[in-house]
């Protein structure tokens, strides 16, 4: 199968060098088109309908969420181009889309084509995840990458996360838990800004669902499904600091 594929950037050099460099190592992508702002962005993914979308974020005349906002043909894969946009990355990373820094890095693009070919899942939920947080500031829903895929949650529902080595066991307040192939230091960063704390070497809890501070052993945080976390002796004072201001 070839991934027909859109490239979206308003510099003709950063476009130029991108076909150079899908085309160069990657059997499986057939460049379709370009586009270089985002009316004609929005009229080529509409009339060319493509399985792979390359998206710079700054556009001439707006911003690549402008582009993906009302489109009628949402069946596609997205890739996200960025110099500078730090905001922006952390609304990816939450979402589970794609990007690519600019400068491009050879060896990352070669990493998202291989992710690309060899996942199944389509982006139509992922890009109206990625818009509601983008105009709201602050995502409502995560996307959890498992062995089997990538699914999404309401952030509110998370009670807490804990490591288990390379990956991380997610407990919501359903009393369901998920296995994420993350590591808790990505959870860490991603859901940083959005209430969680990170109060023990194997424990992020989500502070809103903390019922009781136990000072027992170096002391404990209950959290809203009963289950008691530890503390970890360098982060009780910060922790103690966060519970007085809750």
């Amino acid at each position: 199968m070839k991934f027909k594929t859109l490239i979206i950037d308003d510099e003709k050099y950063a476009r130029e060098n991108l076909t150079f460099a899908l085309l160069s190592f990657s059997n499986e992508i057939q460049i379709i088109g370009e586009a270089n702002s985002v009316e004609t962005a929005r009229i080529a993914i509409e009339e060319l309908k493509p399985d792979l979308i390359f998206l710079d974020i700054n556009l001439g005349d707006g911003t690549g969420f402008d582009v993906l906002e009302n489109l009628k043909f949402t069946d596609f894969k997205l890739v996200f181009l960025t110099a500078y946009d730090q905001y922006a990355i952390k609304a990816l990373k939450v979402n589970a889309i794609d990007y690519l820094l600019k400068p491009m890095n050879i060896l990352e693009l070669k990493d998202v084509i291989q992710k690309i070919i060899r996942l199944e899942y389509k982006d139509t939920l992922r890009i109206s995840n990625l818009l509601e947080t983008v105009k709201d500031n602050k995502p409502k829903k995560i996307a959890i990458p498992s062995q089997d895929g990538i699914s999404f949650y309401e952030i509110y529902e998370i009670i807490r996360c804990q490591s288990d080595g390379n990956y991380t066991n997610i407990y919501f307040t359903d009393k369901s838990k998920t296995l994420s192939s993350k590591t808790l230091k990505f959870f860490e960063e991603t859901l940083e800004g959005l209430g969680f704390e990170r109060i023990h070497n194997s424990h992020l809890i989500n502070v809103k669902h903390v019922k009781k501070y136990i000072n027992l052993d170096g002391g404990f945080l209950k959290m809203s499904d009963d289950v008691e976390v530890p503390i970890s002796q360098r982060k009780k004072t910060y922790v103690l600091n966060l519970l007085e201001n809750l």
